[in-house]
């Protein structure tokens, strides 16, 4: 037997494999060139892998994974890694037929040294006090080995407790009456356009059926064609079922999709599909010659048109606003496809604007360094502009650059050292252990320029690296003139050490400084944060205790002038915070039950992720409070039941909600109690909907309560084309402007007064920068008898917020800035904590007075976002507006400003079509959080995020980060099937469009996804790397429609394995489809210069682990990481050793694949990682022995599980 030591320096890591077999690499004349390790137990193969913390090595993880005799991981000890210094151990078991089908939860145990534990299932089950501390899948008895029915830790959910989740395999009945759309295409320019031309009924036993019963027992039916295309998908309940089609062109494109509420109204229509009823409820795709959407209809919005280069890039996107007014949103690129310049332009119709792209040459703008030409005030370092695509001659304005490589020669000057770190400049030498390098800033964003709309002001941001290409500061210009600068220092990990913000609004106002400063326990737990305002006294903001899982226990906030307990489920869920039936000299707890219910008799339990129950109690008025939640058999909420379990009457319904829905789940009826006067629920709201598709037309209240909704209810509701609402004279509003990127910028109100023979209107104005932060709130209204002019100035810059209320227009001064517990009341010099709840909600505010906490606001909320009238409590005396889901409240409209979208919650709606509605086809564009608002909440008013899956929480900057990853993750190019799952709104711009609530930043998003560690890194889409259309026809394509963050579960990761070692992704898909694939069968791809390529969509199922592809992300690392050669003959052993080799993962691969993961992790709250060969049962051993070490790095340091083998 042979230990050998493997120094990997890329990874800084250490790996060591221990061989049973007798095999002498000194035999093919290698050496082995480190020392043997033996303290890993001897007797056992396995893999160690130590990645180092710290240059001394003093602060490092270490990871043992052993393996039986047949190769199979069957345990994985982390070693020394709780806060205590126990080893983490996970027992790996395998069915009768070698399938892994429990996945055993981590146990911690006294360190062994990096030796084998003890440890096994029953040891799982006694440390979670459960008898089932796993996941459990039943699989099917057959070669396929589908799972039938899957089970969660806890008992609620084990296997034998009936709340799992069932899978049916079967063929469409009779019964199951399954329209069958027929269509007609027609060829017309070089474009597509398909029309429907009647209704027919598949045959029996033709379309696949997959039934997928929850542990609610709520049905979801998919049936699906040969090729794999979903052609239905139904949603069954005990009260009906909603259906969702799918309509697929002669090209097998995507064409229509079909509304459950269209369907119902084609029923009603004879089984007639009108073009009122596609315009109004159904999506519309239509395509080029070259397999490229061009042109797509929303449902209730007009016509976006598409334009496309040579290259296959995005260059130009017209909405029905922009048609109106003869423009387009561009956007040029450089020879790397990265986007370059942004701007609105005028033009034609489609058809003669895409003619004049494909005149074009390479579409290319060169980046140059002298200044080539100069709009609206920006001097512009890019030539060829009139040979890209539109030239200046169609220019309105520019709207963003953005600059790689270098820096742009502006007058910002670059530190040489922030906080005696290094910066790295165009060309740094560097030398380490005596060996110089030359190290630059190329390939790394330098610089991005935003306009503002409103003016010829620019906000711009430097980012400043240090001699590793990380980044550790930013130079920020502000359009008033000012400067927000920020510094990072970080140790060897990359962990932040301290962070300095300097801020001044103008250049001639005070600079405010804010200084933080973080402690880490060994393995980089954030144990302390320090927060510091100028030269004021630091405070200890949060001081965290973590469990032996790493689960955050107790949070001392302010210095410990509360001390938060956080207590978790089996499943990891929060289900408390503190205690609120034993609140102490805590301010504020909650209680959330999921498969439990204090009383059955008003709610049943749920066992599907929906709240059955929540208790929560505030030391203000010391009442413990409840909400009971009853829910549909589509998960929408129908009844929030309000109680208080404590005094006389408990069930008195001072707070109740209900609501029903139509098919698409716009709300039909909305009732609202409040505690009257008297001290007894009275009935406020008895709202009545109509609609015209999706749009809201009218509210009625049948109630006609003072306090309630308007009384002067009933009025009209308009809309422009692209579905904003334009007027909603219920709430005084009688005229509201959008701009570009479809964001309020003016709202008129029915209160005016008359001079001088003008009416002259109480407003609101918006101001934004070009990516969509908002910048400034200005709120004109009427005071007095005399009807004095006066104004509410409200500005944003850099997540300082100013505010000034005077009645003329004076300059306003700043008065908050958010900290991760709260907010700093600059104006009193005082620390603002907040108490929020799973939903971000802010629910008691309090700061330090006299050294005991004090109280200064109380909020409690009806399930949609409404505050309880007449119960909550305000006295920090400042206009601190962040309140429900933790958005900035519009006092002036009574709405949220989530980003992308204003919100309503005393209707429960948005007055904004969806961004991303694409994501939720059978849900209205219009609908909040998919109408479950207690599980669900919307970061950015984009898309609806599970709040406890993956533990996602996204409050002020949080939200607007997320905002700009999900745009770009998306992105805007389309599949040849026309799927667009998230088409980028607005411009194409790599800043996205973010704003609203927390004041957004002069970062653009584009620089925050860089200065600030945004997991999202560059993916290089199909579009931009020139992919084929996939071969859908006979082969495997399975399109998802469902939530995609509650879809996967997994990511596994492969290599090619290929004899160049590093295959090119196009290559890599003429391979594929040669093997017969429907095109590559992964969903990323990472070469050896780390650029990460999208494969196949990720709304497609994967094709990478045959049988094993449910909930699985596919990755592909494109080199040969076999370094041990498994499987091949002595000679091409010896042919990949001597004349091939084994390539090997780069630097930059590992990196990039580390913030892949990490990215994909944020989005759907990945927990099984493994390789191909820890998947299924495979003769092949991918992702080799190399790869697997990388596996099992990725495993520890996001902590997640192996996956269960099928």
């Amino acid at each position: 037997m042979k230990n050998y030591k493997i120094l990997y320096k890329n990874l800084i890591d250490i790996h060591e494999l221990k061989m049973k077999k007798n095999f002498s690499l000194l035999a093919l004349g290698l050496m082995p060139f480190a020392m043997a390790q033996t303290t890993p137990t001897a007797s056992e193969n396995y893999i160690y892998t130590k990645v180092y913390l710290s240059e001394d090595g003093s602060k490092k993880t270490e990871t043992v994974q052993y393996f039986d005799g047949l190769g199979r991981p069957k345990q994985v000890v982390q070693v020394k890694a709780t806060p205590l210094g126990q080893d983490l151990a996970i027992p790996i078991v395998y069915d009768d037929l070698g399938r892994q089908t429990k996945s055993i939860l981590p146990v911690p145990m006294p360190t062994a040294n990096l030796g084998m534990q003890n440890v096994s299932e029953a040891s799982a089950n006694a440390y979670y006090g459960v008898a089932n501390a796993y996941t459990e899948q039943k699989l099917e008895a057959s070669p396929l080995a589908r799972v039938l029915e899957a089970a969660n830790p806890g008992t609620e959910w084990a296997m034998s407790s009936g709340h799992t989740v069932k899978t049916q395999y079967l063929t469409n009945t009779t019964s199951d009456q399954v329209k069958k759309f027929n269509t007609d295409a027609v060829w017309s320019n070089a474009t597509l356009t398909t029309s429907i031309t009647g209704i027919s009924t598949y045959n029996v036993n033709q379309l696949s059926k997959t039934i997928i019963t929850d542990e609610n027992g709520n049905k979801t039916i998919e049936f699906k064609n040969s090729e794999g295309k979903i052609i239905l998908l139904r949603k069954e309940s005990s009260s009906g079922k909603q259906d969702t089609y799918y309509i697929y062109n002669d090209f097998n494109q995507l064409a229509f999709v079909i509304s459950p509420k269209a369907v119902e109204n084609i029923v009603a229509n004879g089984n007639v599909v009108s073009q009122q009823i596609l315009n109004d409820l159904c999506y519309q795709y239509v395509y080029d010659n070259r397999y490229r959407l061009v042109e797509k209809k929303l449902p209730g919005k007009g016509w976006e048109h598409m334009l496309y280069d040579k290259q296959n890039r995005l260059v130009a996107t017209q909405d029905a606003n922009l048609r109106a007014k003869g423009q387009w949103l561009y956007t040029k690129y450089d020879k790397f496809n990265r986007v370059a310049i942004t701007g609105i332009s005028t033009g034609s119709v489609r058809s003669v604007e895409q003619a004049e792209v494909d005149g074009l040459a390479p579409n290319n703008v060169n980046r140059i360094n002298y200044i080539f030409f100069n709009r609206q005030g920006m001097d512009v370092y890019y030539d060829t502009p009139d040979s890209t695509y539109p030239n200046s001659t169609k220019w309105v304005t520019l709207l963003s650059l953005n600059y790689y490589d270098t820096y742009p020669g502006t007058n910002v000057s670059q530190p040489g050292t922030i906080l005696s770190q290094s910066t790295l400049t165009n060309s740094s030498s560097v030398t380490v252990n005596g060996i110089n390098s030359i190290r630059s800033t190329k390939t790394m964003p330098t610089a991005t320029l935003v306009k503002n709309l409103d003016d010829d002001n620019w906000s711009s941001t430097h980012i400043w690296y240090d001699l590793k290409g990380r980044a550790i500061g930013s130079q920020g210009k502000n359009h008033l003139g000012g400067y927000t600068k920020t510094e990072k220092q970080l140790d060897f990990s990359g962990a932040v050490l301290f962070a300095n913000t300097y801020h001044k609004k103008t250049d001639t106002d005070l600079e405010v400084a804010v200084k933080e400063r973080f402690v880490y326990d060994n393995l980089f737990r954030l144990k302390q944060h320090f927060h510091q305002v100028n030269n004021l006294t630091e405070e200890l903001l949060a001081d965290y205790t973590y469990n032996e899982l790493g689960q955050v226990t107790s949070k001392k906030v302010g210095n410990n002038l509360q001390n938060v307990e956080y207590t978790y489920n089996t499943r990891g869920w929060v289900t408390k915070l503190n205690d609120p039936s034993n609140l102490g000299s805590k301010l504020f707890g909650y209680e959330l039950k999921f498969g439990s219910t204090s009383n059955a008799s008003v709610a049943q339990a749920n066992y599907n992720g929906n709240i059955t129950e929540m208790n929560w109690k505030s030391a203000n008025d010391g009442i413990l409070k409840r909400y009971s939640y009853q829910y549909d058999g589509y998960n929408r909420l129908t009844n929030a039941i309000y109680q208080e379990p404590e005094t006389t009457v408990p069930q008195n319904g001072f707070y109740n909600e209900n609501m029903t829905y139509d098919s698409n789940g716009n709300i039909m009826t909305l009732n609202r109690n409040q505690k009257s006067y008297s001290g007894f629920a009275e009935q406020i709201d008895e709202l009545v909907y109509t609609y015209n598709g999706n749009r809201l037309s009218t509210v009625v209240d049948q109630k006609y309560n003072y306090n309630g909704y308007p009384d002067t209810s009933g009025n009209n509701i308009t809309y422009d084309d692209n579905g904003n609402m334009t007027k909603h004279e219920d709430k005084n509003i009688l005229q509201i402007n959008y701009n570009h990127l479809n964001l309020p910028s003016y709202i008129k109100f029915n209160n005016f007064v008359s001079r001088n023979g003008e009416d002259i209107y109480s407003n609101v104005q918006y101001s934004y920068r070009a990516d969509g932060v908002k910048v400034k709130k200005k709120f004109h209204y009427f005071s007095g008898r005399q009807n004095n002019d006066a104004f509410v100035t409200t500005e944003y810059i850099d997540g300082f917020q100013y505010s000034a209320e005077t009645f003329s227009l004076v300059v306003p001064t700043l008065k908050f800035f958010n900290t991760s517990e709260g907010y700093y009341d600059y104006q009193n010099n005082r620390y603002i904590y907040n108490y929020v709840d799973h939903l971000g909600n802010v629910r008691v505010s309090y700061t330090k007075n006299g050294g005991i906490p004090q109280i200064l606001e109380q909020n409690d909320y009806y399930a949609f976002g409404l505050r309880h009238g007449g119960d909550g409590f305000d006295g920090s005396g400042i206009n601190y507006n962040y309140e429900y889901n933790g958005k900035e409240k519009q006092w002036e409209i009574g709405m949220y400003d989530y980003g992308a979208r204003f919100y309503m919650p005393d209707i429960g709606r948005w007055g904004v079509i969806d961004p991303l509605a694409e994501m939720f086809r059978r849900h209205s564009p219009y609908n909040y959080a998919v109408n479950n608002p207690m599980k669900f909440t919307d970061p950015d008013g984009m898309a609806a995020r599970n709040t406890f899956e993956g533990d996602v929480e996204y409050t002020g900057q949080d939200a607007i980060d997320m905002f700009n990853a999900i745009k770009d993750f998306y992105g805007y190019n389309s599949n040849s099937n026309g799927e667009v799952p998230a088409p980028k709104v607005n411009a194409m711009d790599a800043t996205g469009a973010t704003g609203g609530s927390g004041g957004g930043s002069s970062l653009s998003p584009w620089m925050q996804a860089n200065l600030y560690g945004n997991p999202k890194p560059n993916i290089i889409s199909r579009q931009e790397w020139g992919a084929k259309a996939p071969i859908t026809k006979g082969r495997s394509w399975e399109e998802l429609e469902c939530d995609l963050s509650a879809y996967y579960n997994t990511i596994t990761i492969h290599h090619s394995g290929n004899k160049s070692n590093y295959m090119n992704i196009q290559e890599l898909q003429i391979k594929e489809q040669a093997s017969g694939y429907a095109d590559i069968p992964y969903h990323f791809a990472i070469d050896s210069a780390g650029n990460i390529y999208e494969g196949r969509p990720i709304y497609v199922k994967g094709a990478h682990t045959a049988g094993a592809n449910t909930s699985n992300i596919g990755i592909v690392l494109l080199s040969d990481l076999d370094y041990q050669n498994k499987g091949l003959s002595f000679e091409k052993f010896l042919y990949e050793n001597y004349l091939n080799g084994n390539g090997g993962a780069s630097t930059k691969m590992r990196e990039s694949l580390t913030n892949l993961v990490s990215y994909l992790n944020s989005q759907y709250g990945i927990q099984y990682l493994g390789g191909h060969i820890e998947k299924i049962n495979d003769a092949r051993y991918c992702p080799g022995d190399g790869g697997m070490k990388i596996v099992s790095y990725l495993r520890q340091k996001f902590n997640m599980q192996i996956p269960i083998k099928q």
